[in-house]
């Protein structure tokens, strides 16, 4: 087991393109999004995005804290955990 953090850059959208005069020759396209940073809490996880999925990852120190009824983004001043690892408390 992991925790991963990913900052998400963009939402691509739906929908469908015709390619042809007939109903059978239209396209359906997907919804997705597009995260600019991810970050796992374990090397294991690390070496699997990038090896398996081809999906460039960082290890970092990740603690959700559950308190309040909102969810706050961690700092972007770049905190060092104690591995020397981004560390985001989120």
């Amino acid at each position: 087991p992991y925790t991963e953090y990913v900052t998400m850059g963009g939402v691509v959208g739906l929908g469908q393109v015709d390619v042809g005069d007939n109903a059978v020759d239209g396209r359906t396209l997907g919804v997705g999004q597009w995260g600019t940073n991810l970050y796992v809490s374990t090397q294991v996880a690390e070496d699997v995005c990038q090896n398996v999925w081809g999906v460039p990852a960082q290890v970092a120190d990740i603690e959700f804290v559950e308190e309040g009824n909102t969810l706050i983004d961690g700092s972007d001043d770049g905190d060092v955990g104690s591995r020397g690892q981004r560390k985001f408390q989120l």
